[in-house]
């Protein structure tokens, strides 16, 4: 189930609602919006002044190595852990960790577009393998380098708002 515009957002009463289901056997919720770095630089090959070149995408999880880049085989994780019910913080992309001498465990702080902070540990880091055949002067939201994941938690507590982009629902017995 996926929203077609943001103010249709998926609320937790609607994913409550899907999980009572008889043949529902877990869900994963996700969200997305696009973040400023507060205590570390973002990855970009343009000299862009504009928004755009400014912010990371973030996307948020219960269960990051499910309904992913990461599940496609898009992304795979080289050290650390995916986000899950009990692994909440943040995964970032390697250039980035390697551009800012970003390690496992080190906090780092995202703000929203009304100030909003949240600091958030590193729990694991990962790979594309396409980040060196990006066009040279994309926009850092678009980077994929700047593609940032987090907990549904984390993302609620930045953003205050409850609700979701998309949900993707698992049945016990799928036909």
């Amino acid at each position: 189930m996926e929203i077609l515009k943001e103010d249709d957002r998926i609320t937790p009463d609607d994913v409550e609602g899907i999980k009572d289901l008889e043949e529902v056997s877990t869900v994963n919720c996700l969200a997305k919006n696009d973040v400023f770095p507060v205590n570390f630089q973002l990855v970009t090959g343009s000299d862009s002044t504009e928004a755009s070149n400014q912010k990371a995408s973030l996307l948020s999880y219960d269960n990051l190595e499910n309904d992913s880049g990461f599940s496609e085989g898009v992304y795979r994780l080289v050290s650390g852990s995916y986000i899950a019910e009990d692994i909440k913080g943040i995964v970032i992309n390697s250039y980035l960790a390697d551009a800012n001498q970003l390690k496992l465990g080190d906090l780092i702080e995202l703000e929203n577009t009304n100030g909003k902070r949240v600091p958030l540990e590193i729990v694991g880091i990962f790979l594309s393998g396409n980040e060196s055949k990006q066009p040279e002067g994309m926009d850092s939201v678009n980077r994929i380098e700047n593609q940032i994941f987090i907990d549904n938690i984390s993302y609620s507590d930045l953003f205050e708002t409850d609700g979701y982009a998309k949900v993707a629902v698992y049945c016990k017995n799928p036909e």
